[in-house]
């Protein structure tokens, strides 16, 4: 097993993601944090979740152990302490719904942030000459590794193409160990220091073949983590490959649209529910996309169909598959012979019962019915 299995396999320990390859993602990251040196940018880490209680700080304190030069701030720092920790460091800033973006301090607090991500990125900062007294100003370096953690934080969409986001989900069958740091500290130290070794010694591939369409920027902040994967050897390569085409994938539904804020999760799986008898009548445990989309629409003609108050077009199934994604819900052809894509009824029960429906329910609900 290499170093970075185990750091996968530590998270895997206490952190429930949407889908496997997640945990791909935050042990490639974690691991490059100690590679600054050798990087020629640095994608931010975005750890998000369409509902509270997903574990977005024990996410935060793990990478804590994990990462180079780590600085977990649980408040909204100042730009000055903040310019002046970012470099060479890794920045982990919990509650970014609240500290990052917006005017003052907090925007602020973004554009270093924002500019951080490669190693020309300097804040200009004033400072006072102890001799003179003279303010003189100077400019911070600024790069280093930057993680947000946050319900949906409101981030800029062009700032979004520059980040790796992570979604979890709430441990709602207790697959998660609990994270009592006075047990397991010196575990996840040690980890983190084998890891910190490992990069150190490791001579990067040079390789950076990588999946068509990778491009631009976004090849230039791949490019550590696909070097770092291929350095591992393994199937890591293909791995991180994997979640590049993931990001390709969600990029083409975000154009097809023309949408860069994500539709209400909640709602939609709230209503899915409601409907389910609608698209599965015979109880099989499959529904075609086709299906939960024309019965969206007649469910709910007000948010779904061709009633909507705000003038918009009425859900497709590329819009179904964008909100249903981010919550690792994801098409299949089913077990049931069905030769139409469509989605398991399996896949979401997680999300129902985070959102607390009762999933042994059998009447048809109305969108009334359901809190």
């Amino acid at each position: 097993m290499t170093t970075l299995d185990e750091v996968r396999g530590w998270l895997a320990r206490f952190i429930v993601p949407t889908t496997p390859g997640d945990l791909d993602a935050l042990a490639l990251w974690a691991a490059h944090t100690h590679m600054l040196d050798r990087a020629g940018a640095s994608m931010r880490l975005v750890l998000t979740s369409a509902f509270p209680e997903s574990g977005k700080t024990t996410a935060l304190e793990h990478l804590e152990r994990l990462t180079h030069n780590s600085v977990l701030i649980a408040n909204a720092p100042t730009p000055a302490y903040a310019a002046r920790v970012a470099h060479g460091h890794t920045l982990l800033v919990d509650e970014a719904d609240t500290h990052v973006g917006g005017k003052g301090d907090a925007g602020e607090l973004f554009g270093i942030i924002n500019a951080g991500y490669r190693p020309s990125g300097t804040y200009g900062v004033l400072t006072k000459d102890p001799e003179s007294g003279d303010w003189v100003a100077s400019n911070l370096p600024v790069f280093g590794a930057v993680a947000l953690a946050g319900i949906a934080p409101d981030l800029p969409a062009a700032f979004l193409t520059r980040c790796l986001t992570v979604h979890l989900s709430p441990d709602t069958d207790d697959e998660a160990d609990e994270t009592v740091w006075e047990d397991i500290g010196d575990q996840a130290d040690a980890i983190g220091a084998r890891l910190a070794e490992w990069a150190c010694a490791v001579e990067l591939n040079a390789d950076e073949t990588m999946p068509e369409g990778v491009k631009g920027r976004m090849r230039e902040l791949w490019r550590p983590l696909k070097r770092l994967a291929n350095s591992v050897g393994g199937d890591w390569p293909e791995r991180c490959d994997a979640l590049m085409l993931r990001v390709l994938e969600d990029r083409e539904l975000d154009r097809e649209e023309g949408i860069n804020m994500l539709p209400p999760h909640v709602l939609v799986v709230r209503d899915i529910f409601g409907a389910w008898q609608i698209v599965d009548p015979d109880g099989d445990g499959f529904a075609a996309t086709v299906d939960i989309v024309r019965a969206l629409r007649h469910y709910d003609p007000d948010v779904w169909g061709d009633q909507r108050s705000n003038g918009g077009t009425p859900i497709t199934r590329q819009r179904l598959a964008r909100m249903l994604s981010k919550q690792g819900i994801r098409s299949t052809r089913g077990n049931t012979g069905e030769r139409r894509r469509g989605y398991e009824r399996a896949a979401f029960r997680r999300a129902w019962k985070a959102i607390g429906i009762n999933t042994e329910q059998v009447t048809l609900w109305r969108p009334s019915h359901v809190a």
